[in-house]
């Protein structure tokens, strides 16, 4: 529209549309938190752990807010410590709280001002982590609001801060997402004036108990994001594949997804119980209006349980963490 595509645009009629697509954008981000808010809140959200390079997290704000400090006439630099170790974390999680923290510092930074992104290695609770930090010389936070600002829809009600839009979801959001990894997200006074924000992730974040989910069925995304709220989920689909993995990774769990029509999850648990180095690895079985003989059959061949759809997602965990030696 803004570039005539269905006719001459004046300059009245861009200033319109432009202000229609800053509302449209300002109202998906509202609806995204929101949408984000209830699932922590819920805990529903589904932590996704991988090998996470913190460097990388670093440089990508970097490059992704560099251009609009220097059209705000901000100073931006990022500083990287020396052998910053990689941290098992949910990397898209690490990145939307670091985006978080630098959209606040940009918006709170007046021109002529600072912005510092640093990472490197740290101590928590005598464990081995890593830091991810963000510092401006913007207005700053009052010291009896630092732990309110985390506070859902918290917003300062001083007339500087009032000034500045927002919706007051973004720092709430970022530090559920950092305790939901075992992390910690803190506000402090930065250097010379200013706020700095500190989030922490252990280096051996949830070294979380792997479980491999085998499921071709449509129930498998339900049950990909229930196990993934307390354990490190690898699902796979095809048998091959799934042996393979499982010879690879070792999981201290398997979940088969059975079927009376295709018995691939029966040859897998054959062929794990017949292989010396999987051959403790448990195996829970699950299916939909499984009959009384079939799971009957399939605890008399070894399964550690059997699970008949439809479930609860509490009545699932505590079967399965109950298997794995976990407090319920």
């Amino acid at each position: 529209f803004l570039r005539g595509a269905l006719g001459p645009v004046n300059e009245q009629q861009k200033n319109f549309l432009e202000m229609i697509m800053r509302n449209v954008d300002r109202q998906t981000a509202l609806v995204n938190d929101i949408l984000d808010l209830a699932k922590l809140e819920a805990k529903m959200m589904t932590i996704r752990p991988e090998i996470v390079d913190p460097t990388f997290i670093v440089r990508l704000a970097y490059e992704s807010f560099r251009y609009l400090c220097q059209e705000k006439g901000v100073e931006f630099s990022m500083k990287l410590g020396d052998d910053i170790p990689h941290v098992y974390a949910d990397e898209n999680m690490l990145t939307q709280i670091t985006d978080n923290l630098l959209s606040n510092a940009v918006k709170f930074t007046p021109s002529g001002g600072r912005i510092t992104l640093e990472a490197g290695k740290t101590n928590a609770g005598g464990d081995e982590a890593v830091f991810f930090s963000v510092s401006d010389t913007g207005i700053g936070v009052p010291e009896h609001l630092r732990e309110r600002i985390f506070e859902s829809y918290f917003q300062a009600d001083s007339g500087v801060q009032r000034q500045y839009k927002g919706t007051g979801l973004g720092l709430s959001i970022s530090r559920k997402m950092a305790e939901l990894q075992s992390g910690t997200l803190v506000c402090t006074s930065a250097d010379g004036g200013g706020t700095r924000f500190v989030l922490t992730i252990p280096q051996n974040l949830a070294r979380r108990k792997r479980v491999l989910l085998i499921s071709e069925a449509k129930h498998a995304a339900m049950d990909e994001e229930i196990l993934g709220r307390e354990f490190n989920v690898a699902k796979e689909t095809a048998q091959s594949a799934a042996i393979e993995k499982i010879t690879q990774n070792l999981p201290q769990l398997v979940v088969a997804d059975f079927a009376t029509d295709n018995d691939d999850a029966v040859k897998i648990f054959g062929l794990l119980k017949q292989t010396p180095q999987t051959d403790q690895i448990p195996v829970i079985f699950m299916g939909t209006n499984m009959s009384e003989k079939e799971k009957v059959q399939l605890l008399k061949m070894g399964a550690e349980d059997v699970i008949s759809r439809p479930y609860t997602a509490g009545e699932f965990l505590a079967r399965v963490k109950k298997i794995m030696g976990e407090a319920i």
